[in-house]
């Protein structure tokens, strides 16, 4: 209506009144105000025709409509996507082929993503390191104390994430993978100690574990400061998910040592009875082999040295050679998703768009 009360304002009142009574003649078969607006075009100056039939071309093509939706609620907000689905339901309901994009589709689209496939890694991760497990381990038993002890060790950390304002859905979708990866080496680490210990027929369970614990407490706990100390580091980030990841994660690493130090101790000795009674007579796979031709490869070690120097020198070159995605199109905009296809085809209709906001003083 604006743009149509600027365009009149320039003609004389004759060409204002006829345009008024046309206008309002289309208005009352029925066409909708841009409808009416788009035929009255060719009764305009011819520059404020073209003008304005140009304007129309970039949101109406030969087969489709472009509509733009403005929310007044964050992108994020449930809010949001709850009209985005009613929209959406909308035109599906009326069997209308439709594509969306936007900053609030893809955080939809990104979210939901990640939970499935969070879900899908899951499923997949668990079979398989129950698999290594059960090759490496001495004792059967030893997997369910990894799984009870590493169960525990995420189950806290995701429950208290609730004393944090808000974490990100990125940093809620890496964190089980990674702590569950943190949680198996500490767990390993103590666990082997102390089976080594039981190899002495003297030494009673609890007190394997007490020279276990004893012997390994030291570089466990070092290398958990040592990693917390890394993740605390992103917390001086601008970007909030810095402050985010950094501390989800440093607690996370924290409560996996905790849980080790303590929970893990505790079945020990409570199930050390079953851990004896399932112990592999033989390993499943042996790596002493490979401990003897490292133990050959002695005399050309400064041949691999200078191997190493010649490999490493053109990938620190290559590595200023990487090219780097930034906002959707790393996440729910990158090639393959349903979204990069929905926005490639909008792109495609009706041109590409980078909208920018410019503010100024009214007064300036």
């Amino acid at each position: 209506e604006l743009t149509y009360s600027i365009i009149k304002s320039n003609l004389p009142t004759e060409q204002q009144q006829a345009l008024d009574f046309y206008l309002n003649t289309l208005l009352q078969q029925g066409l909708t105000f841009p409808e009416a607006l788009y035929q009255m075009s060719e009764s305009f100056p011819e520059q404020e025709k073209l003008n304005l039939q140009n304007l129309y071309h970039e949101y109406i093509s030969e087969d489709y409509v472009l509509y733009q939706v403005i929310f007044n609620t964050k992108a994020s907000d449930p809010l949001t996507e709850e009209t985005l689905n009613t929209i959406k339901q909308h035109f599906e309901t009326g069997e209308y082929e439709i594509y969306i994009k936007g900053e609030a589709a893809s955080n939809i689209f990104t979210r939901n993503t990640i939970n499935q496939e969070t879900t899908l890694i899951t499923i997949v991760i668990i079979p398989l390191i129950l698999i290594v497990l059960l090759l490496f381990s001495k004792s059967l038993f030893d997997i369910i104390i990894f799984i009870i002890v590493a169960g525990v060790s995420i189950i806290i950390n995701l429950g208290t994430n609730a004393i944090l304002p808000d974490i990100s859905y990125i940093t809620q979708s890496m964190a089980i993978a990674l702590q569950l990866a943190i949680s198996l080496d500490y767990i390993i680490f103590t666990m082997h100690s102390y089976h080594a210990e039981r190899k002495n027929p003297d030494v009673k369970p609890k007190q394997a574990i007490k020279l276990a614990l004893k012997k390994i407490h030291r570089p466990v706990i070092a290398s958990a400061l040592t990693t917390m100390v890394s993740f605390l580091a992103l917390i001086i980030m601008r970007f909030s998910i810095g402050l985010d990841i950094g501390l989800v994660f440093a607690k996370a690493i924290l409560i996996s040592l905790l849980t080790t130090l303590i929970l893990l101790p505790v079945l020990v000795s409570l199930f050390a009875k079953l851990i004896d009674k399932t112990k592999t007579k033989s390993k499943l796979i042996d790596f002493t082999w490979f401990a003897r031709f490292a133990e050959k490869q002695k005399k050309f070690r400064y041949v691999y040295l200078v191997f190493l120097g010649l490999i490493i020198a053109p990938l620190v070159y290559f590595q200023t050679q990487n090219s780097f995605t930034y906002g959707v199109n790393s996440f729910s905009a990158s090639e393959g998703t349903s979204y990069y296809e929905d926005s490639t085809f909008i792109d495609n209709e009706f041109g590409l768009k980078n909208t920018y906001y410019i503010l100024i003083e009214k007064n300036d």
